[in-house]
């Protein structure tokens, strides 16, 4: 499981606001991967107890 990011069709200018806002939307995105990734390995692991 991951982020996939494509390159976009045009430049983006970025204030320093602007990159921390992106920052912390990613920061969001990591946390929520970590969670998925970690119920997944959770449920799996239940499955071969079964």
């Amino acid at each position: 499981m991951g982020i996939y990011f494509e390159p976009p069709d045009e430049e983006a200018v970025m204030t320093g606001a602007d990159v921390h806002a992106v920052a912390d939307d990613l920061n969001m995105a990591a946390t929520l991967c970590d969670f998925l990734q970690q119920k997944t390995a959770d449920h799996l692991l239940s499955l071969d107890r079964n």
